[in-house]
């Protein structure tokens, strides 16, 4: 079975490390061929063990599994298409709707969210399937060392936030939260990893903002790291933090709190939306919200909508947890094996190369897809 991917691979942005992780997985499974196609605004340096795998075969690929965003229109030169999507805000665009649904022959979703969003469109659902993302416990773990850069800071109940700093991610209202609710003396630091500023979100942030509030000398400890990190570095991150703070508005999965929970974390995060699929109802902080209609600069299907979560609970847990927070690491700690187990990326692998060999048989076109449950849910 040979199989194409296609899209970021070697970018510091999250989606990237998703499509590597995977990859990786991939290529250690029996009767398979991976093969990597990079797409057009590759950047970066190609890690050594993934080199061999951008040699194109001679063959078709039996499958192109596309990533990225936008959603490229054109159909790649393979046996079937496959588009990985995310899209955040409930109702899809026109455009991206009539693409989804005369265009790939099958699209594959990360979280029920996306999911309903896409079915609510009229999107057949038996060209659906939905599958999670996955970790590598070799790298998130709870025991990995801390951080260099924070290893040897005075010790401090630590706060944590990893994505873009945009309003999606719910970064403004973290930050306005934080210093409200904190001041210079109080044994508190927010550790904020802001990656691919100069890429994955550029023009959109709010890194500026931040800059200055980490300056300000009334303002409770900031810390911003911008710098790469690889996924060793990324564990050490996680495990450098005493809990993870997501307040987002709207999200496709969630990749920051998934791995958190991998390495031990606890996680304070908005309910209501994609990471309520795995989200551990015993370490997860639930940061009530409600659905807004959002503008968005897209003609959408339907009204776009997004998670408004409420800012003064925020502040109260924020406050709140410094009491809680061994208790509530000791407990996330105990529980971290149960998300290696689930969601190690050689069962999402295994999972994946199942359905396109029982699900897809080769040499059908049109075909009948067998709807399956997510592999998290059934193995």
């Amino acid at each position: 079975l040979l199989v194409e991917m296609e899209g970021p691979l070697f970018e510091a942005s999250s989606y990237a490390g998703i499509h590597r992780n995977l990859a990786r997985a991939l290529q250690q499974e029996s009767g398979v061929r991976i093969q990597l196609r990079p797409g057009a605004q590759a950047q970066g340096l190609v890690p050594a063990d993934l080199a061999p795998l951008l040699r194109r075969d001679p063959r078709r690929p039996d499958f192109c599994i596309r990533a990225g965003w936008p959603v490229l229109p054109h159909p790649p030169d393979a046996g079937r298409w496959i588009q990985r999507v995310d899209w955040e805000y409930g109702a899809p665009p026109h455009d991206l709707a009539s693409l989804l649904s005369h265009g790939p022959d099958e699209i594959w979703v990360h979280s029920r969210h996306v999911e309903q969003g896409l079915i609510r469109a009229g999107i057949p659902e038996d060209r659906i399937w939905r599958l999670p993302h996955g970790i590598d416990p070799r790298s998130l773990h709870p025991g990995c060392p801390p951080l260099p850069e924070i290893r040897g800071l005075p010790q401090k109940c630590n706060f944590l936030f990893v994505g873009g700093p945009i309003w999606r991610k719910g970064a403004d209202l973290l930050l306005q939260s934080w210093l409200q609710c904190f001041r210079r003396e109080d044994p508190v630091r927010l550790i904020l990893r802001l990656p691919g500023l100069s890429a994955s979100y550029a023009g959109q942030g709010l890194a500026a903002t931040f800059l200055k509030a980490s300056a300000h000398p009334a303002a409770a400890e900031i810390l911003l790291l911008d710098r790469d990190l690889s996924d060793a570095e990324m564990g050490q991150l996680y495990n450098s933090a005493d809990i993870l703070v997501h307040p987002y508005r709207g999200e496709g999965f969630g990749m920051p709190m998934l791995e958190a929970m991998a390495c031990g974390l606890p996680v304070l995060a908005t309910e209501g939306g994609a990471a309520d699929d795995f989200l551990d109802r015993g370490t997860w902080l639930r940061l009530p919200a409600q659905e807004v209609q959002v503008e968005i600069d897209e003609d959408c299907l339907g009204r776009p909508w997004a998670l408004d979560p409420d800012a003064s609970a925020l502040q109260r847990m924020l406050v709140a947890f410094p009491a809680q927070a061994h208790a509530l690491r000791a407990e996330a700690r105990q529980r971290a094996q149960t998300v290696h187990e689930e969601f190690y990326w050689s069962r999402i692998a295994r999972a994946m190369l199942a359905h396109l060999r029982e699900r897809m048989p080769m040499g059908t076109r049109p075909y009948s897809i067998v709807k399956s449950r997510s592999p998290a849910a059934t193995a």
